[in-house]
């Protein structure tokens, strides 16, 4: 199994002990593809394909159809990307079933506001295990 570090709200998670909390299996996979749509693209200096533009697409004028289709493809690459570093993870280190995308079961982008959208994206892990990434996006790049 692979080993990375608990997320907390954007923070490092510590244990009881003072020590640093390890994510794994299927909470793994959750943080990852939560952390991958929720870093701005182009903003992690090791890889600067990682993350999407979710943040960026709200406030700008768009009817929903182009900010549907532009946050499927954004999502779509993100996910495709994730897909191809864990296997190269997987060449340096044990990853579980439950780590690993299988396939991306859907992307739906729903409207809440006039401004704000709800992205939901299920994925199926390689133990077959259906996960759900919801976020709420509002007007001028801010989560909800």
């Amino acid at each position: 199994m692979s080993y990375d570090l608990q997320l907390l709200n954007g923070d490092i998670s510590f244990g009881s002990d003072g020590n640093p909390m390890i994510v794994q299996n299927t909470a793994k996979l959750a943080q990852d593809v939560s952390k991958i749509m929720l870093t701005p693209l182009g903003s992690d200096p090791g890889n600067v394909q990682y993350g999407t533009k979710l943040r960026g697409l709200m406030g700008k004028p768009m009817d929903f159809s182009t900010v549907q289709g532009i946050v499927a493809n954004t999502c779509s690459q993100a996910l495709s990307l994730l897909q191809s570093l864990q296997a190269t993870q997987t060449t340096i280190q044990t990853m579980t079933y439950s780590e690993l995308i299988d396939h991306v079961d859907a992307i739906a982008v729903i409207p809440t506001s006039n401004t704000g959208i709800e992205v939901q994206i299920a994925i199926v892990s390689q133990a077959g295990e259906r996960l759900v990434f919801a976020q709420q996006l509002a007007g001028q790049g801010q989560t909800q």
